[in-house]
């Protein structure tokens, strides 16, 4: 809207946008609706830098879930909206839509590209180039990791860019 990133809300039926988010002459990215359908997360620049904030689908309660610096880029909600995952940092990380439990799940540095939380909610997929790979060629590898922390697992090495789904027991 007018040069900068805003949430508006739309009938599907047409009309008018109606802005969300609580701060108008911030920009808001990476919106998430939680899979409840209660919470909206996105990172938004109201502070300067540029943080994740939950807030309310009903109006009032917004809330910033973290100072970590240079945490814009992709936001997921877990199936059971309990949790959100999202890179920054050059990193991943967890925490609960009330700003507690963060966890770092990943140690190496690198563009990570989360794909999805597993239908259980107790594991991550995302892509990276963790790999040595020959000049030239933008290879990306397929990983899980325990939402609680631990190893990533290597499942796929990917040679191009793609999406990888769960599918549902």
């Amino acid at each position: 809207v007018g040069g900068q990133w805003d949430i508006v809300e739309y009938d599907v039926n047409g009309g008018e946008g109606t802005p969300v988010a609580a701060d108008p002459s911030a920009n808001e990215i990476y919106v998430s609706a939680s899979p409840d359908g209660q919470w909206l997360a996105y990172f938004s620049d109201s502070e300067g830098e540029t943080r994740l904030f939950v807030q309310s689908t009903s109006p009032g309660l917004v809330r910033k879930l973290t100072d970590l610096a240079r945490t814009a880029r992709q936001v997921v909600w877990s199936p059971d909206s309990s949790r959100l995952a999202f890179t920054g940092n050059s990193q991943i990380y967890t925490i609960q839509p009330d700003g507690q439990g963060l966890v770092q799940l990943t140690t190496i540095p690198s563009g990570y590209q989360l794909q999805s939380w597993s239908p259980s909610g107790r594991s991550l997929g995302f892509r990276a180039n963790l790999v040595s790979t020959p000049i030239g060629i933008d290879s990306y590898e397929f990983y899980v990791i325990d939402a609680g922390g631990g190893e990533a697992q290597q499942v796929l090495d990917l040679a191009f860019d793609m999406d990888v789904v769960w599918a549902a027991p």
